[in-house]
């Protein structure tokens, strides 16, 4: 998804096609309307998972950081990009046959989700969300499952 999308710039879009097919259009408002209420929809921005590395880091007050932290942060960001890089070299060179998988298991998420005090602290059901990512398509495939169904042992994720 473009990061720079918003109401605003997809009414934009719509003005501009509807004026180039010479039909009305509605004011922003009532586009802002449709769009939050109709459809429910909305924007943000997706939160990445962060390493405990970067997060300390991120965390720490600019004051306290050290000369050593900083070089500590830049060699792992150093690292990662060294990683990416090497993985998209490797996929450069396999054939056309040879499949690519990364998987990451979600953060176990608790349901219900609710801020009602009296619910929150009543046994809640553990979820897991599997996601599996072949790296030439880009296609993303989700295991989710519930802790009645299995947990998040080794074999529990094989079987997702």
């Amino acid at each position: 998804m473009d990061p720079t999308l918003s109401v605003p710039k997809m009414y934009g879009l719509y003005v501009n096609k509807m004026v180039a097919d010479n039909l009305p259009t509605v004011k922003l408002w009532k586009y802002n309307e449709v769009f939050t209420t109709c459809y429910n929809l909305g924007f943000h921005k997706p939160k990445g998972d962060l390493c405990d590395k970067c997060t300390a880091y991120e965390n720490c007050p600019a004051g306290n950081i050290t000369d050593e932290m900083r070089a500590e942060y830049n060699d792992h960001k150093k690292g990662k990009a060294e990683a990416k890089q090497i993985r998209d070299e490797d996929l450069a060179i396999l054939d056309a046959a040879t499949i690519v998988v990364s998987f990451d298991l979600e953060n176990v998420f608790a349901l219900p989700r609710t801020n009602v005090s009296s619910a929150f602290y009543k046994r809640k059901l553990n979820t897991f969300n599997l996601t599996a990512v072949e790296a030439r398509s880009k296609k993303a495939y989700n295991a989710i499952w519930n802790q009645t169904t299995a947990g998040r042992s080794a074999n529990d994720l094989a079987s997702a």
